[in-house]
């Protein structure tokens, strides 16, 4: 665990105002972020959004760094390479643009913390699954992020079509052409009032189509299967075992389900 230094405060209230003259003070709140209760309780104050300061256990922030720096791994060491080498790169193209007073770039991920369990292949910190954006657009897919989530999606980002794609859950691939999956696609600082109705359209679409597939696929099973299936020998055709698997036939359920969310 990193050395600490503890400031005292009288309650979360007092951390708070504390924290807040020593940033209007000295900008930041560097080396002025973690506090001491008279019951012992540390708390860590920091910003969170539109730079309102907020008091929380240390800890919190610990293990989202932990969960981070996972995030941020590579699957192969010329990976690694090739990413410090494009840290080095941006850090010289934003040195240039404040210069002419021109937008600094940021390296976005193309799939979230919480879709990184996704992958198949390769890792989530790997060059190929990120890509260089401005701060403005990095800041607008964390907030359109934040909302997808809550609606049971995710959100990559469509280079081909200069947009983000909001996809459920249940059909996000990080590896997939992100405009082949179905879900809502999202221009930079377009409104995100229609998001919830437009991505349960996406879901309803999706389950009527399986519905389809599962009623033609079991119509056509019923025409080459016998009248009756024998039971109780402790045995079953093995095409019958596999039938689910080989035809990928997806639970309705889910889908169903998922709709009542928004």
């Amino acid at each position: 665990m990193p050395q600490r230094k503890y400031f005292s405060a009288t309650s979360k209230e007092d951390a708070i105002q504390k924290a807040e003259k020593y940033r209007q003070k000295h900008g930041n709140l560097d080396g002025n972020s973690f506090y001491r209760l008279p019951n012992g309780e540390e708390i860590r104050v920091r910003p969170k959004d539109g730079g309102r300061l907020s008091a929380e256990d240390p800890l919190t922030k610990d293990r989202a760094d932990a969960k981070r720096k996972s995030f941020e791994q590579t699957s192969t060491d010329s990976a690694y390479e090739t990413n410090k080498a494009d840290k080095q790169l941006r850090k010289q193209i934003n040195n240039e643009a404040s210069l002419y007073g021109l937008e600094p770039i940021r390296t976005e991920h193309l799939a979230n913390q919480r879709n990184s369990s996704d992958f198949s292949s390769g890792a989530p910190g790997d060059p190929i699954n990120q890509m260089p954006i401005t701060e403005s657009s990095a800041q607008f897919k964390n907030k359109l992020e934040k909302k997808a989530a809550k609606l049971g999606a995710g959100v990559t980002i469509d280079p081909a079509n200069e947009t983000f794609r909001v996809i459920p859950d249940a059909n996000f691939d990080p590896i997939a052409d992100p405009s082949t999956l179905p879900g809502v696609d999202v221009r930079f600082n377009s409104s995100l009032d229609n998001l919830a109705s437009d991505l349960k359209k996406v879901v309803v679409k999706q389950g009527k189509g399986l519905s389809q597939l599962v009623f033609k696929t079991l119509k056509n099973m019923n025409k080459t299967m016998p009248s009756s299936i024998p039971v109780g020998s402790g045995e079953m055709d093995e095409d019958l075992m596999t039938i689910s698997e080989r035809l990928r036939i997806i639970p309705i359920e889910p889908y169903q389900q998922r709709t009542d969310d928004f």
